[in-house]
Order: structure tokens, then C-alpha cells, then sequence
């Protein structure tokens, strides 16, 4: 097999892996959403719990959709990553202040994926960084 050949089924390997990882961060993401949306006890009584009120269920459950939709398109994955990262790190402040710390680790485990997946698609974020100068101009590594 030639360099280039090998080149190029490795590029495929890792985009396969990063949508597969994508896929599974969203999967369970939804899971919970959808739990969310039929009135799931056991996804509604820690909103009931917190005194949080019920419209919070629902705008966190579209949130968690919506963010789950972006992070499986590659052009939108950043901004579903991001997304899942603030939606994420609430719940886990949230079930650790009030007594849940069982639930972090699968927050952070979200997190973590979601990170990955932000750093993995960070040049389509296209972020202006200041220059040796100090004048703004777009990243274009």
C-alpha cells in the first residue's frame, strides 16, 4: 500500500471515529431530552426537586435537541458542542449543589465528548485573535 493510500484510509478512519463519537454523545443527549418531553418521572423529578419550574424542562429538553442535531452535522458541530457544554456544565452544578453527585459524572462524560469534538472542528469557528501587532484578523490555519 503507498503512502498516500494509507494517508487517506487513515483521514477516513479518524472522521469515522469522530462521527461515531459525535453519534454517541448525541444519542445519549437526546435520550434524555426525549425522557424530558414524555414526562419521564425520573427525567422530571430532579427539575421538581431543585424547585426549578416546569417551563425549565422543556427549554432545557430543546436545548439538549438541538444541540444534539448541530453536534451531528460536521459544519454545525462546534456550535452543538458548545452548546451541550453550557447546557452541561449547568446540570452538573446543579446535581452536585443539590445533592446528586451521581449525575455528574455522566454530565462530565458529556462534557468531555462534546470538548473533544469542539477542539476536533475548531477551525470552522473561525475566532479573530489579535496579531503580533495587536490588529484583528481571522485565524487561517
Amino acid at each position: 500500500m503507498r503512502t498516500a493510500e494509507r494517508s487517506r484510509g487513515m483521514q477516513i478512519a479518524i472522521t469515522v471515529l469522530w462521527a461515531l463519537l459525535a453519534a454517541l454523545v448525541a444519542a445519549v443527549v437526546i435520550r434524555a431530552a426525549v425522557q424530558k418531553f414524555l414526562g419521564v418521572p425520573a427525567a422530571l423529578e430532579p427539575f421538581e426537586e431543585f424547585g426549578w419550574p416546569t417551563w425549565t424542562i422543556y427549554l432545557t429538553g430543546i436545548g439538549e435537541i438541538i444541540g444534539s442535531i448541530a453536534l451531528l452535522i460536521p459544519r454545525t458541530r462546534p456550535f452543538g458542542g458548545i452548546l451541550l457544554i453550557i447546557i452541561m456544565i449547568g446540570a452538573a452544578f446543579t446535581n452536585f449543589a443539590n445533592g446528586h453527585p451521581d449525575y455528574v459524572p455522566l454530565n462530565a462524560a458529556i462534557i468531555a465528548g462534546s470538548g473533544l469534538l469542539v477542539w476536533e472542528a475548531r477551525d470552522q469557528l473561525h475566532v479573530p485573535v489579535r496579531g503580533a501587532r495587536g490588529d484583528r484578523r481571522a485565524r487561517t490555519e
